[in-house]
């Protein structure tokens, strides 16, 4: 008779991450290394991941997650990423070591997030420029407001689209003279935008559809030239 070999989903993991090491031939491995912790260990659907596995990876540029959980000392991810997509991101607030002096891109899109008010002490401690170009928060519903972003010298595109949560804007937005997209679509509960936005020169594209319960438009809105 015949033997059959089974080859296991582990092996088979295993072997496509040595032929071809890559973030998501790592991931596809930690998975099946540790599918009874991720049965036991996660919400429904979410991966674990040890942040060691990207302590080699110094060349690593562009960094994108969809519901993984990432454990361990954050410190393993290289300084150098200047795309980070973490897209349904079960952390209540973003370690600040994650704000490399590169990132130019950060996307937390359908995150859990609830806070990021460290985020201007992180830079004005390291006294370093900020190269953040995009953020993208769209639908962190657990959102309540935003930090001063009046260190953001680079930022171009803020996205904040149905962040049902987000009750005021910080006032430091009406001073950002590099933005040139700001997306507030569906923040049903927004009560207060800047009065002043005297410094948003290059602003090509304001949208405040859907918020229903913001009060007043701010007094100065005809000086942004560029809308």
């Amino acid at each position: 008779m015949k033997r059959t070999r089974i080859i296991s989903s582990r092996t088979i993991a295993l072997d496509n991450l040595q032929r071809a090491p890559n973030i998501t031939a790592v991931l596809t491995y930690m998975k099946e290394k540790y599918k009874e912790y991720f049965q036991h260990g996660a919400e429904e659907g979410e991966a674990i991941v040890d942040a060691k596995w990207f302590k080699s990876m110094v060349n690593l540029r562009m960094l994108q997650f969809s519901n993984v959980r990432l454990e361990g000392d954050f410190k393993y991810i290289p300084a150098a990423v200047k795309w980070l997509q973490w897209r349904k991101c079960s952390l209540r607030s973003l370690p600040s070591v994650l704000l490399s002096r590169e990132m130019a891109v950060l996307d937390l899109s359908q995150s859990k997030i609830e806070s990021v008010s460290g985020w201007k002490w992180f830079w004005d401690r390291r006294k370093v420029k900020n190269k953040l170009v995009v953020l993208n928060l769209y639908n962190c519903y657990n959102l309540t407001a935003i930090p001063d972003l009046s260190g953001h010298k680079s930022l171009e595109k803020l996205i904040l689209e149905l962040c049902t949560s987000l009750k005021t804007v910080h006032k430091s937005i009406g001073s950002l003279d590099t933005l040139r997209h700001l997306n507030l679509r569906e923040c049903s509960s927004l009560v207060e935008f800047p009065s002043d936005v005297s410094g948003l020169k290059l602003l090509e594209v304001l949208i405040l559809s859907g918020c229903s319960q913001l009060k007043n438009l701010p007094r100065n809105i005809g000086s942004m030239n560029s809308l």
